[in-house]
């Protein structure tokens, strides 16, 4: 019995130990378990060397370096797949040409692990129009745009505000054209350079017809500058200028190479070479020539050729009628700066209004620094109604004149990033891209900012229906956005 009582016991104890052995084994993995938790992962993605943002999602154009950099920084191992990113770094770089998703996984010390995605969308589908805007490639400097008050009467202070003003339903012009009158009747003028200068606007006076007893027909109509009046007709241009008290630019002649019934004068690129070097500096402030009728350089070509007579001027004139936009390099070599400082279209449909955006687009886009238009308010070729109510041809002079303010500079964008649409872009104070689309159909686009950083822009339409509506705030992300230009339509993009 006493033996039978020990192995009993033992049996017992054993029983015991084996239960208790069996329980800690059965415990011990769901402990260590319990312990070794997968890490939670922080993303963060930089785009084109920019600053990191914590995020797991971006848009950017074709082609744009992006950078995954997720965290814990250390303690684990990474794997990488997707995208283009692999193998064990935990920053990837990577150049998608098309959306697509990567997966990182982070193996932490105990053996867990864990995954993050990170998706990037590339605007345009991948491949997509996609206009560029290089804000570092600066161009011109852009003085402004403008119109012409000759023979307007007048203008009201609701009419100058329309003219000059930047608000809503405004124009934003910040220039001025203003008729010199031969017989020195200039009341009209005068008030309306005030009025515009008043409103910041440069004022820009250009002669039709020098006074009528210096001509070699003693008439206002036709004729020409006689040679022996050239010292007097210096010294009276000098004198309008005082008079006014606030010109910013005196311009010789207005089309001094076409006959015309109505007031003129007729002048050779001789006869204005030789003005240009013996009397122009006698006009005192900053001169233009010559104004030309189809912008024949022809008339401008001597005077910049001879370094005594481009010494006198500063700026060159001319009108498009007969003429397109071009780059005036000779000009440009001698430092002077190149107006278009008249051309008019008369209906006021949005093609009218399309092809006078186009030639405003191409005008800056051949290195001119300003557009000026003929008649503010006159009837059929005008900008506004009386009273100050803007035309279509209105609206669309003020995507540019409003946004592009004087000190703005060009900079290179892609002039014609698909089909029927053309780009231009300027930075100042705002950096500001206009789009015209001329085709039928509403056009996908993408933006694309280089060297410069934009966060988000406000979209300005005219169209057939739109009159330089605010259709909204756009972000840009990765120094790019992603829109739709309507069909017929003036787009600005203007910083925010």
């Amino acid at each position: 019995m006493f033996i039978g009582s020990i192995s009993a016991s033992l049996v017992l104890i054993a029983s015991l130990l084996i239960i208790s052995c069996s329980k800690e084994t059965a415990e011990r993995p769901n402990n260590e378990l319990k312990a070794c938790t997968p890490t939670t992962i922080v993303p963060y993605i930089q785009v084109n060397g920019g600053s990191w943002q914590q995020t797991s999602s971006v848009t950017v154009s074709s082609g744009t370096t992006v950078k995954f950099g997720p965290q814990p920084t250390s303690g684990g191992s990474w794997s990488w797949s997707g995208c283009g990113a692999s193998g064990t770094a935990r920053e990837q770089t990577v150049h998608p040409t098309s959306t697509c998703t990567s997966t990182a996984t982070y193996t932490n010390s105990c053996g867990a692990k864990s995954t993050q995605n990170f998706v990037v969308t590339v605007s345009g589908g991948g491949g997509g129009p996609t206009a560029t805007i290089n804000l570092s490639s600066v161009q011109q400097s852009i003085d402004g745009f403008g119109a012409a008050t000759v023979w307007n009467g007048q203008l009201t202070d609701a009419e100058a505000n329309a003219a000059f003003n930047t608000g809503s339903g405004q124009m934003g012009l910040s220039i001025c054209r203003v008729r010199f009158d031969p017989g020195g009747n200039d009341v009209d003028e005068k008030s309306n350079a005030s009025k515009a200068k008043s409103r910041g606007a440069k004022i820009l006076a250009s002669v039709w017809s020098p006074p009528a007893s210096m001509k070699s027909n003693n008439s206002t109509i036709g004729g020409s500058l006689n040679s022996s009046s050239y010292a007097a007709y210096a010294t009276w241009l000098s004198n309008e200028r005082s008079s006014f008290g606030n010109i910013d630019v005196v311009s010789i002649q207005n089309e001094p190479n076409i006959s015309v019934s109505y007031e003129s004068c007729s002048w050779t690129a001789a006869q204005l070479q030789t003005f240009c070097q013996n009397n122009a500096q006698n006009i005192g402030g900053s001169v233009m020539m010559p104004e030309a009728y189809n912008f024949d350089i022809s008339y401008s070509d001597p005077t910049l050729n001879n370094s005594t007579s481009a010494s006198h001027i500063s700026y060159i004139g001319g009108h498009l009628y007969g003429g397109s936009p071009f780059t005036y390099t000779n000009a440009l070599n001698k430092g002077k700066k190149v107006w278009m400082t008249e051309h008019y279209l008369n209906p006021d449909d949005i093609g009218t209004c399309l092809t006078m955006a186009k030639e405003i687009n191409d005008c800056m886009t051949n290195n001119m620094s300003a557009y000026v238009w003929w008649y503010v308010k006159q009837p059929d070729c005008n900008l506004m109604n009386a009273g100050g109510s803007l035309k279509k041809k209105g609206y669309t002079i003020s995507q540019y004149a409003r946004f592009v303010r004087p000190g703005y500079q060009r900079v290179d964008a892609t002039y014609n990033p698909t089909g029927s649409v053309y780009v231009s872009a300027y930075k100042g104070s705002k950096i500001v891209v206009v789009a015209v689309n001329q085709g039928g159909s509403s056009v996908n686009l993408t933006f694309t900012y280089q060297n410069g950083t934009v966060t988000s822009v406000t979209k300005y339409t005219t169209s057939g229906s739109k009159n330089a509506n605010n259709d909204g705030s756009i972000n840009v992300t990765g120094g790019s956005f992603s829109t739709t230009l309507d069909a017929q339509s003036i787009t600005s993009f203007v910083q925010n």
